[in-house]
């Protein structure tokens, strides 16, 4: 339905993630934007006792499945110079970071 569709999103926790993993599933293509620390719904599951390790657990893993990520340090140019790039091809960008 959607192939073509190019998506950047930079979103933690549920809302973001979820509404991009709905366009993954329908075909477009998902960038998830990092840092390179991760997404700190990659390790909440410690928060309550579920398993995890360095790649994620199943509620981060729920939300970011048919998508491709890439992890930039938004704070050096660098990394806003990716940013700015993948946004220059991007049809949708989804954000609620601050």
């Amino acid at each position: 339905m959607l192939d073509g569709l190019r998506v950047v999103e930079m979103g933690s926790y549920v809302v973001i993630p979820k509404a991009a993993r709905m366009l993954a599933d329908w075909g477009a293509e998902v960038i998830k934007v990092d840092s390179p620390r991760g997404d700190y719904w990659r390790h909440y599951a410690r928060d309550l006792d579920l398993p995890c390790n360095d790649e994620g657990n199943v509620l981060f893993q729920s939300e970011n499945v048919n998508k491709r990520c890439i992890a930039l340090d938004l704070k050096q140019s660098e990394g806003l110079e990716v940013l700015f790039k993948l946004l220059e091809t991007a049809d949708v960008f989804m954000c609620n970071l601050r």
